[in-house]
């Protein structure tokens, strides 16, 4: 799931399409990004918020992975990363709420 931090000056669409950008090849339009939710995310060491969007995709568009980025990618259901992806922290939350998955 591509994410990222919003940089100094960024609306979150803007960041969450240079994300899509980097992470994945494909550019997309701020018309065609839906403003889902957010989930609030308190460590020790840090606090942030995950906002979340969704795309609308015709098809699976072709992946283009930047090496400095990710190393590879993958098609799944959100059944499947949530039993064997390494999410990184509190992203669980953020695909439970999207697809309605009970906790």
């Amino acid at each position: 799931m591509p994410a990222g931090k919003v940089e100094k000056g960024e609306s979150l669409a803007d960041a969450m399409m240079r994300e899509l950008w980097e992470e994945t090849g494909n550019k997309i339009h701020e018309r065609d990004l839906r403003y889902f939710d957010n989930v609030y995310v308190s460590h020790p060491e840090h606090e942030f918020v995950y906002h979340m969007f969704s795309l609308l995709l015709k098809e699976k568009p072709d992946i283009i992975i930047d090496p400095k980025e990710h190393q590879a990618f993958v098609w799944i259901s959100p059944q499947q990363a949530l039993s064997s992806l390494p999410l990184v922290s509190d992203l669980d939350e953020c695909i439970k709420r999207f697809y309605r998955i009970p906790t």
